[in-house]
C-alpha cells in the first residue's frame, strides 16, 4: 500500500512540475523564412586590392560592402589601428575570390 502511495505521489509531483514549468515556456510563433541565393559575379569578387579610402563610417560602426573595404580595415589593425569600441558591420556576402 505504501508503494502505490509512493509512486502516486511521484507521478503526481512530475505532473505538477510539469504543469508549472508550461508557464515559463513562451510561445513562439512560427515565421516564415525565405531562402534566397546570392551568387557573385566577376565584379563583385575582390580583387585582392585594399580601398585607398576607408569604408563609411558613423563615428563607432563602420559598414563593410567590399572585399577592400574588408582589406583595409586589415591594413589597419596590421599597423596597429584599434577599433576597440568601434563595430565593424559587414553589410553584405563578400567573396574573397578564394582568399582566406
Amino acid at each position: 500500500m505504501l508503494k502505490g502511495m509512493m509512486k502516486a505521489l511521484k507521478y503526481g509531483m512530475a505532473l505538477c512540475m510539469a504543469v508549472s514549468l508550461s508557464a515559463y515556456i513562451p510561445e513562439i510563433g512560427i515565421q516564415e523564412v525565405k531562402a534566397t541565393e546570392v551568387t557573385a559575379s566577376a565584379e563583385e569578387k575582390w580583387s585582392g586590392t585594399v580601398s585607398a579610402t576607408p569604408p563609411k563610417n558613423d563615428g563607432n560602426t563602420y559598414h563593410i560592402y567590399t572585399g577592400e573595404e574588408l582589406a583595409w580595415v586589415a591594413q589597419q589593425t596590421r599597423e596597429g589601428i584599434s577599433f576597440e569600441g568601434k563595430t565593424i558591420l559587414l553589410e553584405d556576402d563578400i567573396n574573397l575570390n578564394g582568399q582566406e
